[in-house]
């Protein structure tokens, strides 16, 4: 539920209101998942060159 919402753009407030989860923890899911995001995209990039 928390990725979908990630990946629908959907606000991490919003998020915890619909998933029924503290904003805390969806704060730290979206942070998370922008983290290997980030992680996938320079290995990517590493693996281009």
């Amino acid at each position: 539920m928390l990725f979908d919402c990630f990946v629908a753009d959907i606000p991490s407030q919003k998020t915890s209101i619909i998933s029924h989860v503290n904003r805390k923890t969806t704060d730290r899911y979206f942070g998370i998942f922008r983290q290997l995001i980030m992680v996938n995209a320079l290995e990517e990039r590493r693996s281009a060159n």
